[in-house]
């Protein structure tokens, strides 16, 4: 909230007022769960444009509820971006802090040199969206990336 008022004064001068309530800083202790009741994304490095369309997802009921369905039971989460999703997904909902995504970049083969490496988002979004759809076939939820993300030019 701003509020501010204006003197201005016979002798030329001018008195400035302002009322300023401004939220909590960042990097000081914030409860964002319990104050909004979502938590965010910890950047790794260079990693910003990830955690954009990570969240965006997120926010994609349908999607989040058919990765959660995932059979994943049996695969690794070093290799398994599948499961890395679902535990990331789990963690932005149900912790009270913010999440890392170091488990997830893992999956991807990334090592250290890679999280400070600015890479493409639309070859991000396509490795992530085939893993998935390649885990979708065969179950209920087959069919559901192309019915969100698929479009058609005329």
């Amino acid at each position: 909230d701003f509020h501010s008022e204006f003197v201005h004064k016979q002798d030329n001068t001018i008195r400035i007022e302002a009322k300023i309530h401004a939220d909590a800083p960042r990097n000081v202790e914030w409860d964002s769960k319990g104050h909004t009741n979502f938590v965010g994304l910890r950047n790794q490095g260079a990693t910003c444009y990830m955690n954009s369309f990570l969240q965006t997802i997120y926010f994609t009921n349908k999607l989040r509820k058919a990765v959660y369905v995932l059979p994943t039971d049996n695969d690794d989460l070093s290799h398994s971006i599948p499961l890395a999703l679902q535990k990331l997904f789990y963690d932005l909902q149900f912790t009270a802090h913010s999440v890392s995504t170091k488990k997830l970049t893992k999956s991807f083969g990334w090592d250290k040199p890679d999280e400070f490496m600015q890479h493409d988002i639309q070859e991000f979004c396509r490795v992530l969206l085939d893993r998935l759809e390649s885990k979708m076939e065969g179950t209920t939820v087959e069919g559901i990336i192309p019915s969100l993300f698929q479009g058609q030019c005329v």
